[in-house]
């Protein structure tokens, strides 16, 4: 047990002390374990009652005292707002409390979310941390009668939130959110601040409210509460002796230096505080290793070397420094460890990784000449290790001195980082290092780039040859380069240098992926490479070729995936329509590898086995017009036609992010004969005007909506506030009785966000769609002759299976035909030796027909012929 519980009653004044004077103010505390003879003073967290006269009786005070780090828990009886002082007063007498208001917060469940908000923000509030969960803003007013939440929180203003932190959350679907002044409006007010992550969370999660609701919120808030009152005790630095390490080298040496400061002393002047190395693992935050390098006390700071376990899980592993004190830990710096690799030498295959150190130097709008940079000069510069994400603060000599800060806040920071930013390494290459066919692979870089070996320049992305951005979008384009092989020194050092520039003001900017090394063709396009299960196709558009306008029709691209062991399954699969975000392309989604999570989760049973197609479209097309047309009329009609796809409307969705997640909904909602799923990751709702969401949720029927699976998710710190309208549509939905799955969660506008939840929405939209029953099966009947010739049939129950599209603006209800793919197979043996396929449309008065198939140059000399139909999601073999 982490805590004991000492309970509160008259009865027991005499285990309590003045604590429970009938006099005084009256409360429960929970102690944390060893409190009792112990030194230490502990932050409080007082979980404030839901009505006058009793103590708080939800389960949010046991769950807050078992995680995190440890704290005092108390649960004050109030008759109004103004007892709360007398409270903090008795408590920080009788107890050893840290006493100021950074390391208090105020806490509660329905109405007593909404008493920790009216008093935390309040004038002169004894608090800087507030959390409501599922609070009763409207309702809990009547209660306490302490002041409009809302009309307060407008009043304090983004720079007022600045100075707290503040916590929300509630069930996505919970009535007491959606009153006027609740959470929800509150939480899309403070997503208007931009307050970011250090001033404000807020949170809508699907499920209902209840005990495990409560749970997870407790979890959660313990969570931040300790990041909070721990965050501002220390500042630390580390640095590792080489960032790039072999895999026979058993530790790597760690510099670090803490310092811990003057708030730190308010726990107490002998409270021990542990200085702790671990390695994680950089795409889940797995402690990987850990080691205690010393213990202080809460008054001195510590520097020196350690030792830590080389660990690398992939590519790159975080050596991350962190202070634990009181059971809670908090991240003072971190470093990025690359695993090593030697120059690999045999026969075609070659190839030298050049991933882990590289200097770095951001200039802003002033120019360096690539082409005459020394190693002496740039080895002045500052050591990075490019590839694993983009620009950000203190990224090398990325700051505020080097960086403007705009749009009110470092929220925006990196928005700001707009310019040059130079990498160079020296690279030794061994003389057998022979090969005449050789690629520079750089990987991805937002937003162009150019590259130089031994002072020429070998290639660049998205530039013109004067060195200028060309105005394409290009930071989603895979940058390789064929090298003249002459240009290398053999059995000597090789100067490399990539100038990235990013545009402004689209993205953080950077070198954010790999693979980065210098390859023979062999190496790279023998073993695996970024393009691995997305497979990009061409086809001629008329509508691409007029939203370009082009003479006529144009050659475009998409990207394909087909899922694993799709050549051989003879199956038929849904289909998803993934389109890409403002100023990008069809490749986009390579960076996020949605062929992994694709595959990962059909694996793991999270959705079925999909066909995935994602279109390419001018960088601002919004999927509207012309660019929605190609989607419709051309691009699906082609998959159609060249892949095994279930060909009906309620087994195609679309997806996107931001521009694609707001076309994502535009294409579906306009065209119900050809989807009837969407999803959209913080898709750009405010941007879609008459095509938005939510003004075609106003203008149709509930049963109209409720025709589409809908999943949309939005970060509470999305840079663009797509999270407003979100909740907006969420509002629409709940009105009209439309079920969908939504969520706000902790994020920004970008990758990071969406892919930890691209299982959940995917899962759900796939598992609200239709489903047919395997009855259908029994529905069919066929035949099927020697010369090729087929018969078949259907039961007019079959009709039942049809499609129904509800009347709206686009199209009048309508029952849409039932699309059956016919299939010949001739069979050798166990062997299919020839096949062929056909289409039939059944409908009311079309329930037989004859198909002849084309057996023109078949041998089915001693074949059995065999006649399966597709329906649906349903195979049958007719003979």
């Amino acid at each position: 047990m982490k805590k004991f519980l000492m309970v509160f009653a008259l009865a027991l004044c005499v285990l309590l002390g003045s604590a429970l004077a009938q006099s005084g103010p009256q409360y429960e505390v929970i102690l944390p374990e060893g409190y009792e003879g112990g030194a230490a003073r502990y932050p409080v967290a007082y979980v404030l009652p839901q009505q006058p006269g009793k103590a708080d009786d939800s389960a949010l005070g046991e769950d807050l005292s078992a995680g995190g780090m440890e704290w005092i828990i108390v649960r004050p009886v109030l008759n109004s707002a103004d007892d709360l002082a007398a409270v903090i007063a008795q408590v920080d007498a009788q107890y050893r409390t840290v006493a100021d208001a950074q390391h208090r917060a105020l806490v509660g469940v329905d109405a007593g979310g909404y008493l920790a908000y009216a008093i935390g923000l309040s004038q002169d509030s004894p608090v800087q941390m507030l959390a409501s969960v599922r609070g009763d803003f409207a309702g809990g007013a009547q209660l306490w009668q302490a002041g409009d939440v809302y009309a307060m929180a407008k009043k304090l203003g983004a720079k007022g939130f600045e100075q707290i932190y503040t916590y929300m959350d509630a069930p996505a679907g919970d009535a007491l959110a959606r009153m006027e002044g609740s959470t929800n409006d509150l939480g899309a007010l403070l997503i208007e601040y931009h307050t970011g992550a250090e001033a404000h969370e807020f949170t809508l999660r699907p499920g209902a409210f209840d005990e495990q609701f409560i749970a997870e919120s407790a979890a959660r808030l313990a969570d931040r509460l300790t990041a909070r009152m721990l965050g501002g005790l220390a500042t630390g630095t580390v640095s590792l002796e080489s960032s790039t390490v072999g895999a026979q080298q058993e530790s790597v040496v760690v510099q670090y230096s803490v310092a811990l400061n003057e708030t730190a002393a308010g726990y107490g002047e002998d409270t021990p505080a542990q200085i702790v190395l671990q390695v994680q693992d950089p795409a889940t935050g797995e402690v990987l290793a850990e080691t205690l390098v010393r213990t202080v006390s809460v008054m001195e700071s510590a520097e020196g070397e350690a030792h830590v376990a080389n660990i690398v899980n992939g590519e790159s592993s975080n050596i991350v420094l962190m202070l634990k004190l009181l059971g809670g830990e908090v991240e003072l710096a971190s470093a990025s460890l690359i695993r090593a690799q030697d120059a690999i030498i045999d026969g075609d295959v070659q190839k030298i990784e050049l991933a882990g150190d590289w200097y770095f130097r951001y200039t802003g709008m002033q120019a360096i000449n690539p082409a005459t940079l020394t190693a002496e000069e740039f080895e002045q510069w500052h050591v990075v290790q490019p590839g694993l994400g983009n620009w950000a603060k203190d990224y090398g000599n990325i700051n505020d001195s080097t960086v403007k800060t705009g749009f009110g806040g470092a929220d925006f920071f990196n928005y700001m980082i707009t310019g040059n930013g130079y990498y160079a390494k020296s690279v030794y290459v061994p003389q057998e290092f022979d090969s005449d066919d050789l690629i520079l692979s750089i990987g991805y870089i937002d937003d162009r780039c150019e590259v130089y070996l031994n002072g020429v320049k070998v290639g660049s992305t998205g530039m013109t040859d004067a060195g200028e951005p060309n105005g394409q979008t290009t930071w989603a384009e895979y940058s390789k380069y064929d090298i003249d092989e002459s240009l290398l020194v053999r059995g000597g050092e090789n100067v490399i240098v990539v100038r990235a520039w990013n545009d402004q003001p689209y993205g953080a900017g950077g070198w954010y992926a790999g693979p980065i090394g210098l390859y023979s063709r062999a190496a790279l396009e023998g073993g695996s490479s970024a393009e691995e299960g997305l497979v990009e196709k061409t086809f001629v558009s008329e509508y691409a070729g007029k939203a370009s306008n082009a003479d006529g029709p144009i050659e475009n691209q998409y990207l394909i995936y087909l899922p694993e062991g799709y050549e051989t399954s003879g199956k038929r699969y849904p289909t998803v329509y993934l389109l890409h975000q403002f100023n990008s392309d069809h490749t986009s989604y390579r960076s996020d590898k949605v062929d992994q999570l694709l595959d990962e989760g059909a694996a793991a049973g999270l959705f079925d086995e999909m066909i995935v197609v994602i279109p390419n479209s001018d960088g601002n097309s919004w999927w509207a017009g012309d660019w929605e047309k190609m989607v419709v009329e051309e691009l699906v009609p082609l998959i159609d036609s060249e892949y095994r796809t279930i060909p009906d409307a309620r087994y195609r969705l679309t997806a996107g992010c931001s521009m694609g997640g707001q076309g994502a909904y535009s294409v579906a909602l306009h065209n119900p004969d050809v989807f009837s799923g969407a999803v959209s990751f913080y898709g750009a709702f405010s941007y879609g005007g008459k095509n938005s969401p939510n003004a075609i949720a106003a203008a149709e029927s509930a049963e109209y909506m409720d025709y589409f699976s809908m999943a949309f998710i939005c970060g509470n710190q999305d840079s663009y506030g797509f999270g407003v309208p979100a909740i907006e549509l969420h509002e629409q939905l709940l009105a009209l009785g439309v079920e969908h799955y939504f969520l706000i969660d902790n994020g920004g506008h970008d990758s990071s966000f969406y892919v930890p939840f691209f299982d959940e929405c995917f899962g759900y939209v796939r598992g609200d769609m239709y489903a047919a029953d395997a009855a259908i099966g029994d529905l069919i009947h066929g035949s099927i002759s020697a010369d090729g010739k087929a018969q078949w049939t259907a039961d007019e129950g079959i009709l039942a299976y049809c499609n129904v599209v509800p009347a709206s603006s686009y199209l009048p209800e309508t029952v849409q035909d039932l699309n059956v793919v016919f299939v010949l197979q001739a069979v050798q043996g166990d062997e299919i030796v020839f096949e062929a396929e056909a289409g039939a449309a059944i409908a009311q008065g079309a329930l037989s027909g004859e198909i002849e198939f084309d057996l023109s140059g078949a041998d089915l000399t001693g074949c059995e012929l065999v006649l399966k139909a597709h329906v649906l999601d349903c195979t049958v073999t007719l003979k």
